[in-house]
Order: C-alpha cells, then structure tokens, then sequence
C-alpha cells in the first residue's frame, strides 16, 4: 500500500507524481512534479498551472503515481 509523504522527501528530479494541497479546510491533489528548467512545482507537464514561488509552500505531501492499467485486448 502506498503511503503520503512528506513533500521534503519528493524527488526533484522532474518525476512525476501525485501532490496533495491543503486549501480553505479541503484537500485539493494534483499531478506534477518538479520542473527542472525552472526549479519550482509544477501541476501538469504541459505547463499551463505553474505555481509561482510564494504558493511553493502549497504542496504538503506526495504519493508516487500508481502503475497504469494493464492493456486490455480490443475487440
């Protein structure tokens, strides 16, 4: 079972993984990773969410991403 971690241990090596955000008393999560050009989080690898460095503090916990599906045979 995988287990949130602390966000000082996430990698910061641009490896994708899941964040956890505490926000006005709820827990928003996302998919990003730390991007390595600009040395900050980052939600989304397409760049369109970038968190500025006074909301770096934002992100408390990260899981890694879980394996993805096995492939499914098409009809």
């Amino acid at each position: 079972m995988m287990e949130w971690k602390d966000i000082e241990s996430a990698p910061r090596d641009g490896t994708a993984m899941l964040l956890a955000c505490p926000y006005n008393g709820r827990v928003c999560f996302y998919i990003g990773g730390w991007h390595l050009g600009l040395n900050i989080w980052a939600k989304g690898f397409f760049m369109t969410k970038i968190f500025p460095d006074h909301m770096q503090g934002w992100f408390s916990h990260w899981m890694p991403l879980p394996p993805p599906p096995k492939e499914q045979p098409h009809d």
